[in-house]
C-alpha cells in the first residue's frame, strides 16, 4: 500500500512539475545580462554520439561535484526543435539530500543542436559532493550524449537516464555545463570586484563550444603559445561506405605535455575563414566531420590546446567527401519460363535507393560464363527475354547502379527451357523467306525448261531436209 501511494505522489509530482512547464517561460533575452555570471563549476563537453527522448514519463539526470561553494547557471546540449519548456531539479546526493534548484524553468530555443540555459540566483553547494540534475521535458526533444563515461573518468560528471523513478541506467555522459564562483564578502567602502570572465571553452548560449559539427564558431579561440606544439601527420579522408557527406580527419598527437585536448577547423577554400567545428580531448586522435557536402572540396587544420592557450596551425590538408556506398542487392530476384510467349520472364523488387540509376542484368547458357548483358530502368520490377532455345539451362544475375557508379553485388536465379521453347525443324523451314526462295527457285527452273524447249523447237524448224533434192540431168544437144 505504501508503495503505490509513493508511485502515486511521484507521479503527482512530476504531473505538476510539467503543468507548471506551460505557465512560466524563460526570455533569454531579458536575462542575456546575468548569463555566464562567474566561471566554469563542471563540465562535459565531448562530441556527441547519440541522445535521450524526453518523455511525459522520463526523466533525464546528470551527476557532477562541484568545484565552488555556489553555482547559478546550469546548461544542456540538446534538441529543443521540439518547443514548450524544459524543468530542472538539483538536489545533493549524499544523505542528507537536500533540494537546491527546484522546479526551475529554461525555454526551448528550437534548436537541433543548442544549448538551453537554467538561470537562478547563487546557489549555495558543497565542493566536492555529489549534486544530482534531474531534467524534464516534452517529446521529440531530446538531451545529447557522447561516449560512455568519458567525462566521469576523468572525475567530474556521470549522466543517467531513468523511467520515472525506477530503472536507471548509469551508461551516459550528457552534455552540459555549470556555472558558480566561491562566495566572498567583499572589502568595506568598496565595490564588489567585477566577476570573472568565463573560460575560452565556455558555451555561449546559441554556441555549442566546439562540442557538435553544424554550429561553427570562429578560429580564433585562444591565445597562440609558442611552447604548445601543434598534432602532426594530420589527413584527411574520405569515409568508406557511406552515401558521401563526411570526412575522417586524423593526426598524432602533439609532443606537447598537459594538453587539454584538440580543436579541429575547417573552411570552404584553401584561403578561406577557418571555423571551428569541433574539439576533442587529449586522448582522442581522429574526428569526423559530417553533413558536409558531397563532392565538394574542404581544408581542415588541427590546434592543440591546454589552460594556457593554444598551439599554432598543423599544416593543413584537404579532401571531398565521395558516395561510395554501393546499392543493396536486388531482393526477390526470380526467373519463370513463359508458356505462352515461349520466353523467360524476371522479377525483382525495386530498390528504394535515392540515387539509384537502374539495373544491370547478365545471362548465359553457362552457369560461369555469363556473356550477354540486358540493362533495366531504376523504376521497373520485371524484363522479358524471347531470344531463349529449348532444352537449354539458362543463368542470371541481376545487380543495382547509382548515379556515381557504385553497382550491388548481384543476385542469381535459373531457370529451364522445355522443348518447345525451341524452333522445331518445321518452324525452321516453313517460314516466309523459305516460301519466296523456294518460289523463286522453282521459277527459275521453269524459265530455264522453257527455254530449252522453246530452244529446240526452232532448232527443229530450220533444219535441211533428210534426202536431198535430185538435180535434173543437163538437156543434150542436138545435132
Amino acid at each position: 500500500m505504501k508503495l503505490m501511494i509513493s508511485k502515486a505522489l511521484a507521479s503527482f509530482l512530476v504531473l505538476m512539475m510539467m503543468l507548471g512547464a506551460l505557465f512560466v517561460t524563460f526570455d533569454t533575452t531579458e536575462k542575456a545580462s546575468a548569463l555566464y555570471e562567474g566561471e566554469e563549476d563542471a563540465s562535459c563537453l565531448e562530441t556527441y554520439d547519440s541522445y535521450w527522448y524526453f518523455t511525459t514519463w522520463r526523466v533525464l539526470h546528470q551527476w557532477w561535484t562541484p568545484k565552488h561553494n555556489q553555482i547559478n547557471e546550469f546548461w544542456m546540449f540538446a534538441d529543443s526543435s521540439g518547443g514548450g519548456t524544459f524543468n530542472l531539479d538539483i538536489d545533493q546526493w549524499l544523505e542528507p539530500k537536500t533540494s537546491i534548484v527546484d522546479n526551475q524553468v529554461g525555454a526551448a530555443t528550437g534548436q537541433t543542436y543548442g544549448w538551453v540555459g537554467f538561470d537562478f540566483p547563487n546557489k549555495a553547494v558543497v565542493a566536492n559532493d555529489f549534486y544530482w540534475a534531474s531534467i524534464t521535458g516534452s517529446y521529440p526533444n531530446r538531451w545529447w550524449f557522447h561516449e560512455t563515461n568519458d567525462c566521469w573518468e576523468q572525475g567530474m560528471t556521470q549522466g543517467v537516464s531513468s523511467y520515472g523513478t525506477l530503472n536507471f541506467y548509469y551508461e551516459y555522459d550528457f552534455l552540459f555545463y555549470v556555472y558558480g564562483q566561491d562566495a566572498e564578502e567583499p572589502p568595506p567602502d568598496s565595490d564588489p570586484p567585477p566577476a570573472d570572465p568565463p573560460p575560452a571553452d565556455s558555451p555561449p548560449a546559441e554556441d555549442p563550444g566546439g562540442v557538435a559539427t553544424g554550429n561553427d564558431q570562429p578560429a580564433t579561440t585562444g591565445e597562440t603559445v609558442a611552447s604548445i606544439n601543434p598534432p602532426t601527420e594530420i589527413k584527411a579522408e574520405d569515409v568508406p561506405d557511406d552515401e558521401g557527406g563526411a570526412l575522417k580527419i586524423t593526426w598524432k598527437k602533439s609532443d606537447s605535455s598537459s594538453l587539454s585536448g584538440y580543436r579541429i577547423f575547417r573552411s570552404d577554400t584553401e584561403d578561406g575563414k577557418l571555423v571551428r567545428v569541433a574539439s576533442v580531448k587529449s586522448s582522442i586522435v581522429e574526428y569526423a566531420d559530417s553533413g558536409l557536402e558531397t563532392g565538394k572540396t574542404y581544408f581542415y587544420v588541427v590546434r592543440s590546446y591546454s589552460s594556457k592557450g593554444e598551439s599554432k596551425d598543423s599544416n593543413k590538408v584537404s579532401a571531398s567527401p565521395t558516395d561510395n556506398l554501393a546499392p543493396a542487392t536486388p531482393t526477390n530476384f526470380k526467373a519463370e519460363y513463359d508458356s505462352v510467349d515461349k520466353g523467360i520472364n524476371l522479377t525483382w523488387t525495386k530498390n528504394s535507393e535515392l540515387d539509384l540509376d537502374g539495373y544491370v542484368i547478365k545471362y548465359g547458357t553457362e552457369e560461369n560464363n555469363l556473356d550477354k548483358t540486358v540493362d533495366a530502368k531504376k523504376d521497373s520490377e520485371k524484363h522479358q527475354l524471347l531470344d531463349v532455345n529449348g532444352s537449354k539451362t539458362y543463368y542470371f544475375s541481376i545487380s543495382a547502379k547509382d548515379n556515381h557508379g557504385n553497382i550491388s553485388s548481384p543476385a542469381n536465379a535459373n531457370v529451364a527451357t522445355p522443348q518447345e521453347a525451341g524452333a522445331s525443324w518445321s518452324d525452321e523451314i516453313f517460314t516466309l523467306p523459305n516460301y519466296i526462295g523456294v518460289g523463286l527457285i522453282i521459277l527459275l527452273i521453269a524459265t530455264f525448261v522453257f527455254l530449252v524447249i522453246r530452244r529446240k523447237k526452232n532448232l527443229k524448224l530450220s533444219s535441211p531436209p533428210a534426202t536431198p533434192p535430185s538435180i535434173p540431168k543437163a538437156p543434150t544437144a542436138k545435132p
